[in-house]
């Protein structure tokens, strides 16, 4: 954007003084602020010679000017798309050139729904999430966003996967989440069990929303989008004050290179609020950027790597040729229909989803809907196609040491000597099962007698800590809801083996291990082998036990032995019942499953809740 000077200075970055103009009629301004201006359109890099009329920071409510104080005027881009994004709360799509201040797009949005609080209710009433593809771009956006809505009030939150802070406990306290899609879709992949947090949501700001064609990752950002219009158009069926769904929650979504804006638009709408798509081209770019279109034949006898390879030989020679010494952008385009079609006989095969032969109509599996529900790669989901026969617990552990979420997992420094002592000792019996990959050892490893902890892919005993059961993996849970909807021989036995298994592995103990009380928060290593040497093997036994005996026992003072017992006290019981009767209609056996409280007294029978009919 041209340099802006205050009224009576000459502006140098245009040539004659008609090029700037004050609008026909002013807006009112307050003492001291610059007036609007119109400007050539032909000033900017391959500019049209349009006039322009420059928005006045003076427009923005005072009490908010403080966040666009870096400069006098909006530019081109946010001049275009202010009235739309501050006078009213229709959805929108903007696509413009990098460095064009889409940013401040998005900050004003901000300030409109903090003025339509103001008349509404309290900050706490709404929250704001920004999703990003990239951490970094998170993390500097809350560090900017932090200077400028703090003093208003707002608490900027960054959650993502490099965030160590509690993530429920950050949402209701934040007022501004950035967040990426992946996090933000693990968080609300469930969002009914948290429906007084999601439903505060007001406005869903989504930067580079050009993801969504990305082979990897597209697929999450839609999911993530389509969620929250479930959850918005969800929230206004149940409120019956709310007039508009567009009151309830606005979608802005930028980018520098979607072709489609107005598809876009489209999708983020409702019934009742249409969206806005905006979409400006290289005349608002502040750095001119010139294109070069190259085509390269691909030989019929080629494979893709192989022509791949010839391309990167290619690439040096054509930056040479066109770059000249300044910083250069190459791309590759694919044919999208072909990798497309190529992912969906994919998805086929491992039947996850039914499609015809033109693949124009499609329906998920209920595998399909199994990887979607708990977010297990595609390899391991064909995987789990696999299983045939009859599966036990070591089968299974083996199964999950192959699955794809733990291929990435690295041994770190701290970890070498662990795993090098038990890869010295793999015939000993306190070794639970070895599993080799690649000739060396992958991990899956537990000491039956002195178990600490479930060992999953490269964590062994409790001095490696790396996490297996993260919330965004799930492919475990995935696994045990798929044996228990596949008819295989045996099926009763390997989904028994499952939960077991998921069981250990959340519990971080197998099933028969006497360390349970390695559950509780304060027991370590070191007590857990004191209480087990001294019989205490159970939760029933710590309750049954004397608090001064668990300090004499652990070498802890007063009140430690209070303080287990009573959490031991807090744990739910429960109490499980089957019972077999015959069905009315058919005459044949069924098993009827029943959970019930045993905690509830001075009542002469529990309530107790159907679980499953088989």
């Amino acid at each position: 954007m041209p340099q802006l000077t205050l009224p009576g200075e000459k502006p140098h970055a245009f040539q004659n003084e008609e090029d700037i103009q004050p609008i026909a009629t002013p807006i009112p301004i307050s003492s001291g602020t610059p007036r609007p201006w119109v400007i050539h359109q032909g000033a900017t890099p391959g500019g049209s010679g349009e006039k322009v009329t420059l928005r006045s920071v003076s427009e923005i409510p005072q009490k908010y000017q403080c966040v666009f104080s870096e400069f006098a005027y909006f530019n081109i881009v946010q001049s275009k798309v202010l009235d739309s994004v501050l006078y009213t709360d229709q959805p929108l799509v903007l696509c413009a050139p990098t460095g064009s201040g889409k940013t401040v797009v998005f900050e004003l949005a901000i300030v409109r729904l903090l003025l339509r609080m103001e008349a509404s209710g309290p900050i706490t009433n709404g929250k704001v999430v920004y999703m990003a593809p990239v951490k970094a771009l998170c993390s500097e956006r809350c560090a900017d966003w932090s200077a400028k809505f703090g003093p208003l009030g707002l608490q900027c939150t960054e959650l993502t996967g490099d965030t160590l802070t509690d993530e429920y406990y950050a949402l209701q306290s934040a007022h501004v989440v950035l967040t990426t899609p992946e996090k933000w879709d693990s968080m609300t992949r469930r969002w009914k069990d948290n429906r007084s947090l999601v439903k505060l949501v007001r406005l869903f700001l989504v930067d580079e929303v050009h993801l969504l064609n990305d082979a990897s990752r597209g697929a999450t950002m839609e999911a993530v989008v389509t969620r929250m219009k479930t959850v918005r158009s969800a929230i206004y069926r149940e409120s019956e004050s709310q007039t508009s769904s567009a009151a309830g929650l606005r979608f802005i979504a930028v980018s520098a290179t979607i072709p489609n804006a107005e598809d876009i638009a489209e999708w983020l709408g409702s019934d009742d609020s249409t969206a806005i798509s905006y979409k400006m081209g290289e005349e608002v770019r502040p750095v001119k950027l010139t294109k070069h279109v190259l085509g390269f034949p691909c030989i019929e006898s080629w494979s893709e790597f192989r022509f791949d390879l010839s391309l990167n030989y290619k690439l040096l020679r054509i930056i040479q040729k066109y770059s000249d010494g300044k910083p250069t952008l190459v791309q590759v385009e694919r044919k999208l229909q072909d990798i497309c079609m190529s992912v969906l006989r994919s998805l086929a095969d491992c039947r996850l989803v039914d499609m015809d032969d033109d693949a124009f109509a499609l329906k998920s599996t209920e595998s399909g809907r199994l990887m979607a529900r708990y977010y297990v790669a595609f390899e391991t989901m064909a995987s789990f196609h696999g299983f045939t026969g009859r599966f036990g617990l070591e089968d299974l552990v083996r199964a999950v040491a192959g699955c794809q979420e733990f291929r990435d997992i690295q041994l770190r420094a701290n970890e070498k000597r662990a795993l090098n002592n038990l890869n010295q000792h793999k015939t000993d019996l306190c070794i639970r099962c070895v599993i080799c990959v690649y000739q060396s050892i992958r991990g899956i490893t537990q000491q039956c007698e002195d178990d600490h902890c479930c060992c999953l892919a490269g964590m062994v005993e409790f001095l490696l800590t790396q996490p297996c059961d993260d919330p965004d993996c799930c492919c475990l849970a995935g696994m045990v809801e798929f044996l228990l909807t596949q008819p295989c021989e045996d099926a009763l036995h390997t989904f028994y083996c499952a939960v077991l298994l998921d069981k250990s592995l959340r519990a971080k103990l197998w099933e028969n291990s006497k360390h349970v009380a390695r559950q509780l928060e304060k027991i370590g290593p070191t007590l857990s082998n004191h209480l087990v040497n001294a019989g205490i093997t159970s939760f029933e036994k710590i309750s049954a036990t004397n608090p001064r005996e668990l300090e004499m026992v652990v070498n802890r003072h007063p009140p430690f032995g209070s303080i287990v017992k009573e959490a031991v006290s807090l744990l739910p019981k429960y109490e499980l019942s089957v019972d077999q009767v015959l069905s009315q209609n058919s005459g044949i056996p069924i098993l009827q499953i029943y959970l019930c409280d045993s905690e509830i007294k001075n009542i002469s029978e529990p309530q107790r809740y159907k679980l499953e009919t088989w």
